[in-house]
């Protein structure tokens, strides 16, 4: 027997816990955002916040209400800010991004692969959401040569029974990465390859 909770939606759980309470406070927009921009605003937290748990949109609905803006300290704040918050409270789940995805599987990633810097590509679009610019890919290529480094310091001190295991931990946690960067560019090369 499923419980009200249980075929309750993600977006019906954010304005339930978030959203209807704080428009019981009367809170206003944020400065300079026009009513159709914050509607707007507000029915995408209902559609990207779903994912959240109730405990952490209550949590975000405090952090959102303990930090309220303008003078009389009832204005929301911008959306970024609270989908920032979002993430820090409870990140997204495990699932790539569309732009990491199809970035990894374009003739980018597959450059990527070939210049050793797959992985740090893959971290770079997940955390920025957007392509690095021409000039940043070689900060990639730097941080990966320092992994590399990173890499074989640690397997040196496996070697020798030295490793830490927090130096492994980082090591298994780089290896993945590194699988999970080179699996999407390979499903990209086997695309592009088919007829």
């Amino acid at each position: 027997m499923e419980t009200a909770e249980q075929t309750e939606t993600g977006a019906a759980r954010v304005k339930r816990v978030v959203l209807e309470p704080l428009a019981e406070l009367g809170l206003a927009r944020p400065a300079g955002m026009s009513a159709a921009l914050f509607e707007k605003a507000q029915s995408g937290f209902a559609n990207n916040l779903g994912y959240m748990s109730e405990e952490g949109l209550l949590s975000l609905r405090l952090s959102i209400e303990g930090n309220l803006l303008g003078k009389n300290k009832n204005r929301w704040m911008d959306p970024a800010t609270v989908y920032a918050w979002a993430r820090s409270i409870e990140p997204e789940p495990a699932t790539e991004p569309e732009l990491v995805l199809s970035f990894l599987r374009s003739r980018a990633g597959e450059e990527a692969l070939r210049g050793g810097y797959a992985a740090e590509l893959r971290k770079y679009l997940t955390k920025y959401r957007r392509p690095p610019l021409p000039n940043f890919l070689h900060r990639l290529g730097v941080e990966a040569e320092a992994n590399q480094s990173r890499v074989v310091r640690i397997e040196e001190n496996r070697a020798c029974g030295r490793a830490r295991p927090e130096e492994l931990n980082w090591l298994k946690s780089y290896r993945n990465a590194q699988s999970i960067a080179k699996g999407l560019v390979e499903e990209g090369i086997s695309k592009r390859a088919e007829p």
